[in-house]
């Protein structure tokens, strides 16, 4: 997995925090089903300051489909996956970090 955040001021007390995840296909768990192959993703994030104060959490879940006529051909590629989250920092912050585990 790889991961890319940025964070852009906005008003004086406001960031927009863009986060960017790309999977490789095949690092993904396909269940098939009529024909179907699927895979669920379950993304959680945390938005700290650089002191390890939390500023935003969020979840979302992840799905990718593929026909059985591509699903060999999708496991060379890559699902990408983007989010911005508006976040009024804490007022000792200046930017922000992801952490993975």
């Amino acid at each position: 997995m790889d991961y890319r955040t940025d964070f852009l001021r906005v008003t004086s007390n406001t960031v927009l925090v863009p986060i960017t995840v790309q999977v490789p296909n095949r690092d993904l768990s396909f269940q098939t089903r009529q024909g179907v192959h699927s895979a669920v993703l379950n993304l959680y994030g945390r938005i700290t300051t650089p002191g390890g104060v939390v500023v935003q959490t969020f979840e979302d879940v992840i799905s990718r489909d593929f026909p059985e006529s591509l699903f060999q051909s999708s496991l060379n590629l890559s699902s990408v996956y983007q989010k911005s989250l508006r976040c009024v920092p804490a007022s000792t912050a200046s930017t922000s970090s992801l952490k993975t585990r």
